[in-house]
């Protein structure tokens, strides 16, 4: 087996991509996530939800969610 050759000082890549940009919030923001026509908003909450808590229990920090179906909307607020 052959291998390749050695490199020095190259960083390794960002393993974890998000979509949403939770880490560039403050405490006291908030984000509004409109709904597409061809969307549901049970699915898109249940999608930014699955998100938030994978990012609250990896940075401490916490995010929570509320459906505005009246807006077709859901809004995210950063509380801590």
């Amino acid at each position: 087996m052959e291998i390749g050759k050695i490199e020095k000082n190259v960083p390794i890549p960002k393993l974890h991509v998000s979509k949403y940009s939770w880490s560039d919030m403050a405490v006291g923001d908030s984000v509004l996530i409109p709904v597409g026509k061809d969307e549901r908003i049970d699915i898109i909450r249940n999608r930014v939800s699955k998100s938030i808590h994978k990012y609250n229990r990896r940075t401490g920090k916490k995010l929570r969610s509320m459906s505005i179906p009246e807006k077709n909307t859901v809004k995210i607020w950063r509380t801590e």
